[in-house]
């Protein structure tokens, strides 16, 4: 008699969405339309037109990464599933649709902060010990979420990378 491992049964789907690559094949799509998007008044002549252009870019990220979600699904559907079946993942509980939220608040008040700051240097002092903390983070969501724990090391190492940044005023220059 076999015996079968339910935790690993349950972990099933979220290693199936990520089996044939189509998730990083279109996140790596994005990530080229972002880097023109952000590229490109480097490249053309300055005008008036930068000001109507800086204006749509927030839309174009947004729009996006709407879009590169909804081609996932459609190039799922016609390319993955018929050959490798559907998996139907359970529906997200409250905490997993407010977790995200608040933390996109919190983002978005992080940043706000950040520009509403008088000192002109705010940014580039802050950037580094910013992005150690979101790795923190992100580190510490991967250990409790999927159940790895050697990921705290991770978000431990970056957290306490960025309070020494911040303690030494070291900045990105």
């Amino acid at each position: 008699m076999m015996n079968v491992n339910l935790d690993e049964v349950a972990r099933r789907p979220q290693r199936y969405w990520n089996a044939d690559g189509l998730p990083e094949l279109t996140m790596g799509a994005l990530w080229v339309v972002w880097g023109v998007a952000l590229v490109l008044p480097a490249l053309l002549p300055h005008g008036a037109w930068l000001r109507y252009y800086w204006t749509a870019v927030p839309a174009v990220l947004i729009c996006g990464g709407v879009a590169a979600n909804w081609v996932t699904k459609k190039l799922k559907e016609r390319l993955t599933y018929p050959r490798a079946g559907y998996v139907e993942f359970p529906e997200p509980g409250v905490l997993m649709r407010i977790v995200p939220a608040l933390l996109a608040m919190v983002v978005a008040s992080g940043v706000v902060m950040v520009l509403m700051k008088p000192k002109t240097q705010a940014l580039q002092d802050l950037t580094a010990p910013g992005c150690a903390v979101l790795i923190a983070a992100a580190s510490l969501f991967a250990a409790v979420r999927w159940r790895l724990p050697h990921y705290l090391i991770l978000s431990a190492a970056s957290l306490l990378a960025a309070i020494v940044i911040a303690r030494a005023g070291l900045s990105t220059e």
